[in-house]
C-alpha cells in the first residue's frame, strides 16, 4: 500500500531486536516517469546522523504486512 513519504518522518526498524530509528531528510524525484520507488535520503535519529540513501519501497506505513503478519525487515512509520 503506497503512502506519502515526507521530510521529517521517523521510521523504526521492523527487524526483531533492532531498535534503529531513521529520519527522512530528503525525498528525491523518481528516476523515470512511472517509477514505483524513488530514492530517499535518511539519517539515524539516535547517535551519529550517518546520512545514506535507501529506496522508498523499504519504508512502510505500518509494521504489519497486508496478510496481517508482522514485518521482519525494512522500516515502519513511527510518526506521521
Amino acid at each position: 500500500m503506497p503512502h506519502e513519504i515526507r521530510t521529517g518522518q521517523v521510521y523504526v526498524s521492523c527487524r526483531p531486536g533492532d531498535d534503529r530509528r531513521i529520519r527522512v531528510d530528503e525525498v528525491h524525484p523518481p528516476l523515470f516517469p512511472g517509477a514505483s520507488a524513488t530514492r530517499v535520503t535518511v539519517s539515524n535519529v539516535d547517535g551519529l546522523p550517518k546520512p545514506r540513501e535507501i529506496w522508498s519501497d523499504k519504508l512502510h506505513p505500518t509494521d504489519t504486512k497486508s496478510n496481517e503478519q508482522p514485518r521482519r525487515s525494512e522500516y515502519a512509520l513511527e510518526t506521521p
